[in-house]
């Protein structure tokens, strides 16, 4: 016996209701996860900031230990040129007086002074960074570290980043998992509205189970890509070191800098790593073996890539053409990485909760009316 129209129009009536729960709930459940992979982002760009601004800080260090005025600081133009080009999320480097006002200032083509003139609103401070300010106008964030002399403090670096980059690359990233996603809705709408039993919209526990099963792999995609985006934030934070450290090498050695003199080049790399302890392991390799390592373990020994790191190589082109190959690597390891991801879970879980108690009552609701109706 074919069912009769009042109840097709019953059993389709259900099925968009379900499809509704589902939808809403991937979509606040996505835009979850965007929120929190941006937000990962922002926090590791501010890090990447504040390490950069302690470059600038420790150049300018001698200049303010002698009693020498900010403003004195010739130097500025090539340091902030090299963190430049040092990290392409750099996006202007600023030196600033005591009253705030510019003393000097160095930026990429695409941003002018006007841009980094703000207004500017506090954002609290950065992880690890002593006295490291993040504030945000309407398309940039920067970093704000102060400069001390023998009477306090003598002015501030600031290092400037843009906010929709950073929005934008999270974005770019969740754009496989939404394309999975799309997918997943499409045939549980097919399934819902043509395949299904009618009889599934009038049982709460057959009803959450077609709720669940296509939520799970939506939310696996988004777990899966939201991971990726960590890691790929780390990965760019192993290569802004690598570059910047390969900078400041590469002008000792176009100056002609013997390689006997990188063994004093150690307390740079542990300045490094103490302004960000994410770095586990920094290495100089000459040719294929290593002259030095941040680490403890011994030297001149065949280079290889560490296990269970993140890790980026940068050239650093030789003076003499057939002087041997140089390259500085960075490695993070990837327990830091997730477990700065594992921060996230508490917030991302509670709202995630949330979300499914929500849907646990439309469905209760959707099985009763579809019971009563």
């Amino acid at each position: 016996m074919k069912p009769g129209p009042a109840r097709r129009t019953s059993r389709v009536g259900n099925a968009r209701r379900l499809l509704a729960v589902l939808i809403l709930a991937v979509a606040a459940t996505a835009a979850i996860a965007l929120f929190s992979a941006r937000s990962v982002a922002e926090r590791l760009q501010a890090e990447q900031l504040a390490t950069q601004a302690e470059v600038v800080k420790s150049a300018a260090t001698g200049l303010l230990t002698a009693g020498l005025p900010l403003r004195d600081f010739a130097g500025f133009g090539s340091v902030a040129q090299r963190v430049l080009a040092g990290d392409p999320g750099v996006k202007a480097v600023e030196a600033l007086d005591p009253a705030r006002a510019t003393a000097f200032w160095r930026g990429q083509d695409e941003v002018s002074r006007s841009d980094t003139a703000g207004p500017w609103r506090p954002r609290g401070t950065v992880a690890g960074a002593r006295g490291a300010a993040l504030e945000e106008s309407a398309s940039l964030i920067r970093v704000v570290v102060p400069l001390e002399d023998r009477f306090g403090t003598a002015g501030y670096v600031a290092v400037y980043a843009a906010r929709d980059e950073i929005a934008a690359g999270a974005l770019q990233a969740f754009w496989p998992a939404f394309a999975v996603i799309a997918f997943v809705l499409a045939g549980s709408a097919l399934h819902y509205l043509a395949i299904a039993h009618g009889e599934a919209f009038r049982s709460g526990r057959e009803m959450g189970l077609l709720f669940a099963v296509p939520y799970a792999i939506c939310l696996a995609a988004l777990a899966v890509t939201l991971a990726g985006v960590t890691a790929s934030r780390f990965e760019g934070k192993a290569q802004a070191f690598a570059e910047s450290i390969g900078a400041r090498l590469g002008e000792a050695v176009a100056v002609g800098l013997d390689l006997e003199a990188f063994t004093e080049l150690k307390g740079l790399i542990r300045e490094y790593q103490a302004i960000n302890p994410d770095i586990g392991l920094i290495t100089l390799v000459v040719g294929n073996s290593v002259e030095l390592r941040s680490d403890d373990a011994p030297t001149g020994g065949r280079w290889a890539e560490p296990d269970g790191a993140f890790t980026r190589v940068v050239e650093i082109r030789p003076r003499e053409i057939l002087a041997p190959q140089l390259r500085v690597a960075a490695a993070i390891e990837r327990g830091v990485a997730y477990r700065r991801l594992a921060d996230q879970v508490p917030l991302v879980a509670g709202a995630v909760a949330a979300v499914l108690a929500f849907c646990a009552l439309a469905i209760r609701h959707n099985a009763r009316r579809a019971r009563l109706g």
